[in-house]
Formats: structure tokens, C-alpha cells, sequence
């Protein structure tokens, strides 16, 4: 699926209790970079964000 530059796009997982997001966004400039969060999390967290996106429908 592409890279939606006008909207942030996120992508989770677990990996030793620690939650990373991938996010996408456009630069005032239209460059495109790439930017890689660490949150401390737990698994129960991560279930209920993951819990958002169930239902959701591609295209």
C-alpha cells in the first residue's frame, strides 16, 4: 500500500516492551522524511491501539 504524504501513517509493534511508530510526513519543502518514535509501553497498551484499526477496509 503507498505512502499517504498527506496523512500520517502509522504501523505498530512489540518489540521488548517497547512500542515503535513509523510515521511518514511531508516537509514544508516536499521533502519526505522518515521519523522513528520510542515509547515505553506495555502489551495491553499496544492491544488497544491495535484495537482501533480493527474493522478498517482497504481502498
Amino acid at each position: 500500500m503507498p505512502i499517504d504524504n498527506q496523512s500520517q501513517r502509522m504501523r505498530v509493534m512489540k518489540l521488548s516492551g517497547i512500542l515503535i511508530t513509523n510515521r511518514y510526513y511531508r516537509e514544508i519543502d516536499g521533502s519526505n522524511n522518515y521519523h522513528l518514535d520510542y515509547i515505553e509501553t506495555t502489551f495491553s497498551e499496544i492491544k488497544g491501539i491495535l484495537s482501533q484499526f480493527d474493522g478498517e477496509k482497504n481502498g
